[in-house]
């Protein structure tokens, strides 16, 4: 099985877990199966047509998954996936 990092935003979804194991052949298959082992995850990491949000940035091992094969790059077993979700936010310029 994979290991899959939760980020700290993630974590109430997860029971608090900071990482789990999860089976899956491809990215794409691991964060479904992670999204079906935690129902109230599901919403943070797809939209409703089932593709992954635009503020969820995935790692695989040290790789943007973006610069590999997306959500069919294929995962071993002892690789590790993060999953970190963009930050936005803060003040306006003052003059």
């Amino acid at each position: 099985m994979s290991v899959v990092q939760i980020p700290s935003p993630f974590r109430s979804y997860t029971n608090d877990l900071k990482q789990v194991e999860i089976q899956g052949e491809t990215i794409g298959a691991v964060l479904q199966q992670l999204a079906q082992e935690f129902p109230n995850l599901q919403k943070y990491l797809f939209d409703d047509q089932g593709t992954l949000q635009p503020y969820v940035n995935l790692f695989l091992n040290e790789d943007d998954v973006r610069t590999l094969q997306g959500q069919d790059t294929p995962i071993r077993e002892d690789d590790h996936l993060r999953i970190v979700p963009s930050i936005a936010g803060g003040a306006a310029l003052l003059r």
